[in-house]
């Protein structure tokens, strides 16, 4: 005796009512994920160019501020790959808080190029 059951003639019956319904609402949450990605990326931005602009930003220690970050997750061997992102990205921040000023020798030197050619 065979225990399985055969499927239905032709396979499932497709609705296009529902079909067209689905692929409306995935588009919607695809453009809620992406707007709120952008969003993500511009408040990231943000927080990082004033972080960068702040009077002490070059002087962070890196290793001190992982070591909050460490405190702050408990000191969970789990919260390890974060702690090490954050330091890392604290350490960018810093790296480019120690090249502020010859980014800004470059776009002030850009701008002057920029007037005397129009």
């Amino acid at each position: 005796m065979n225990d399985r059951v055969a499927p239905p003639e032709g396979g499932p019956k497709e609705d296009p009512v529902a079909a067209a319904l689905l692929s409306k609402l995935l588009a919607q949450s695809f453009g809620k994920i992406a707007g709120q990605t952008e969003a993500q990326q511009i408040g990231l931005m943000a927080v990082t160019a004033m972080m960068v602009c702040s009077p002490h930003a070059a002087q962070i220690d890196e290793k001190k501020m992982a070591a909050v970050i460490y405190a702050m997750t408990g000191a969970k061997p789990e919260a390890q790959p974060l702690v090490k992102a954050v330091a890392a990205y604290v350490a960018s921040l810093v790296a480019f808080a120690k090249k502020l000023p010859e980014a800004m020798a470059a776009m002030e030197a850009a701008e002057k190029d920029k007037a005397k050619a129009g």
